[in-house]
């Protein structure tokens, strides 16, 4: 473990306004760095140099035709991108903004509609992707990293010139740097008298009248251009109204005001049952959808599916 806490390294830190030429101090910041990553400067100098060889590349399938790449670290990078989240952490993030942070989740995004009459919404095309390097050196740069500091906190955030899809430390990252666009996206629904929530990559609005203003979509798209987005255009734009029950990052908003599980979630934990119930995977597989299942649908839960499993509101859902 690193034998210094970031707010330790954050009050040792040169400002950047106020660097000056001195070479030993420059490098004083890469010092810091190593010294909370617990890692030597060679090492980790090694890791800004070699980079690419620590990312192990796949395509998994979306729900859509597309296919979406994933970056995996190797384990020792994705520790040290740990360790950087820990210091990310610590800094704001727009109050719009329902995912990778504490106190946020899909049902928190999902709530944030309830009760409305309208709904619009996309996706932002190749969100992580998108998030390009330069933004991340600029923010970095920002809190005083500069140099050789700079160029490997950089390095080990980035890939192919921007946010890898996959490393821990991406969608946190990715918040931090979008609490401008947040903001003026967040002022822009207000003044069409919308509300607007951003999950990772998808944006959803929701108005308490019927009508949605033909200039909304345009605007929108626009702020989007000039922060380096792209709204998906296999998704598009959809609409919603009340009676339709939309779905919201996976969850489906009743027109009773109620939150629900789309139904093909009961029928993979049905089809689930029907599996070799002894076996440790299908045993977590299904532990997760239960738990998925109730923390929707407490009120509502139907005990059959509990199987004398306890509920555990940590577990992550495996899909």
């Amino acid at each position: 473990m690193a034998k210094h806490s970031w707010q330790k390294i954050l009050d040792r830190l040169v400002p950047q306004s106020k660097l000056n030429n001195n070479v030993n101090e420059s490098k004083s910041n890469l010092y810091l760095l190593a010294e909370h990553l617990d890692i030597s400067q060679e090492k980790l100098l090694h890791f800004k140099n070699n980079i690419g060889s620590h990312y192990h590349i796949f395509k998994v399938d979306k729900k859509s035709s597309e296919r979406r790449e994933i970056y995996a670290p190797s384990p020792s990078l994705k520790d040290l991108q740990y360790k950087i989240l820990e210091y990310l952490q610590s800094f704001p993030t727009h109050s719009a903004v329902t995912g990778f942070k504490s106190g946020g989740s899909i049902i928190v995004n999902a709530c944030a509609h309830l009760n409305q009459l309208t709904f619009l919404i996309t996706d932002i095309k190749d969100f992580f992707g998108s998030t390009c390097a330069s933004r991340v050196r600029e923010f970095f740069a920002q809190q005083g990293w500069e140099r050789e500091s700079l160029d490997t906190l950089v390095s080990l955030c980035t890939f192919n010139g921007g946010l890898p899809q996959g490393a821990p430390s991406s969608p946190c990252l990715s918040n931090i740097l979008n609490n401008e666009l947040d903001e003026i996206i967040y002022q822009l629904a207000a003044n069409y008298s919308a509300t607007y929530t951003r999950y990772g990559d998808d944006l959803a609005f929701s108005w308490p009248v019927s009508f949605i203003h033909n200039r909304f979509q345009v605007d929108i798209t626009q702020v989007l251009l000039k922060f380096g987005y792209e709204i998906s255009a296999q998704k598009g734009w959809k609409t919603f109204r009340a009676e339709d029950e939309p779905e919201i990052t996976g969850i489906i908003l009743t027109r009773d005001g109620k939150l629900r599980v789309p139904q093909r979630i009961h029928d993979k934990l049905s089809q689930l049952y029907l599996q070799d119930t002894t076996n440790y995977h299908t045993q977590m597989q299904i532990k997760g959808y239960n738990s998925y299942i109730k923390g929707i649908e407490l009120d509502q839960y139907d005990y059959l599916y509990e199987n004398n499993q306890d509920f555990d509101s940590s577990y992550n859902l495996p899909f």
